[in-house]
């Protein structure tokens, strides 16, 4: 089973068995420019290494960023570091965003992408726009957690 926590869910996948999502809290920090921090804790991109259920090896590729093309078939995403990398978008791959899916993911947003693999268009298994809504808190998108006594 893998699990991806993002700042928008958690996505958890079983071998050949369907994803399932649940809400976390979303950080709050943001950018200089008003935008929210990119990928989780301000990560930009990086592989890693896990262990699969049933043994093994499989490499994971975490990247946030800018998106700079995306369509039905594949994403784009340049980190604040210039790295750029397309990603292919299957069948498999979650997308966690408004209510219209893929299409409210354009040009110029901010995304985090989690993909098997590692190299040109590696499939994504998650898909996370950090673009809209708005984080709680921050203008919009749900409620701000409750005040701390």
């Amino acid at each position: 089973m893998l699990l991806f926590a993002t700042g928008t869910g958690v996505a958890a996948a079983a071998g050949g068995g369907a994803p399932a999502t649940q809400k976390m809290p979303s950080p709050s920090e943001e950018t200089p420019g008003g935008r929210p921090a990119e990928g989780s804790r301000g990560s930009v991109h990086g592989e890693l290494t896990i262990t699969k259920e049933g043994g093994g090896q499989q490499t994971l590729t975490v990247h946030s960023g800018a998106v700079t093309s995306v369509d039905q078939g594949s994403i784009e995403i340049k980190s604040l570091d210039g790295f750029a990398q397309k990603y292919a978008i299957t069948d498999s791959s979650r997308v966690s965003t408004g209510r219209k899916g893929l299409t409210e993911i354009t040009t110029g947003d901010n995304a985090l992408v989690i993909a098997v693999g590692k190299g040109d268009s590696a499939p994504a298994a998650l898909i996370a726009d950090l673009s809209r809504p708005k984080w709680p808190g921050q203008g919009g998108g749900g409620t701000a957690p409750p005040p701390s006594s």
